[in-house]
């Protein structure tokens, strides 16, 4: 029974794809921001890798320190902030896909626009920001290692 496991693994890992694609990519970040439209963490951070940085830096003030996230902290700010609010929106605009000639790793980058309204007094906050991630084929899926956010005050 064991042998049979093996084998079905194996031969579900010859099967994998061997190269990113921009479907691929663009499936991966589509599925990533609806979870995170319809506020259900595990499915934003399913692609995220264990080891993965989340860095968050003010694009308008470099006097601003950067912060690194690592994967956990980020995702528990997440649902901080989904308790805090009534509505999150978030769009994602001029995707660059930019896959490196062995098709192994990507770097994409996007301008994202996120509404959010607070339970407290009602008021909505709506942020610009600058994205870019790194991302690495791994099992046959593209997995996000890092992420650069820059954000910016409207």
């Amino acid at each position: 029974m064991l042998a049979l496991v093996i084998a079905g693994s194996a031969r579900a890992d010859d099967d994998a794809p061997e190269r990113l694609t921009e479907a691929m990519l663009k499936a991966a970040a589509e599925a990533r921001d609806a979870a995170l439209n319809r506020r259900d963490l595990k499915g934003a951070m399913a692609d995220v890798a264990e080891h993965a940085q989340i860095i968050m830096a003010d694009g308008e003030d470099p006097s601003f320190p950067m912060v690194v996230y690592a994967r956990d902290t980020y995702a528990e700010l997440l649902r901080e902030l989904w308790e805090e609010a009534v509505k999150v929106t978030l769009e994602r605009r001029d995707v660059r896909n930019r896959i490196a000639p062995d098709g192994q790793t990507a770097v994409v980058t996007s301008q994202v626009v996120q509404s959010t309204t607070l339970r407290e007094g009602g008021g909505a906050v709506r942020s610009r920001s600058e994205q870019v991630a790194y991302v690495r084929l791994i099992g046959g899926r593209p997995v996000l290692e890092r992420i650069e956010v820059r954000m910016f005050h409207d």
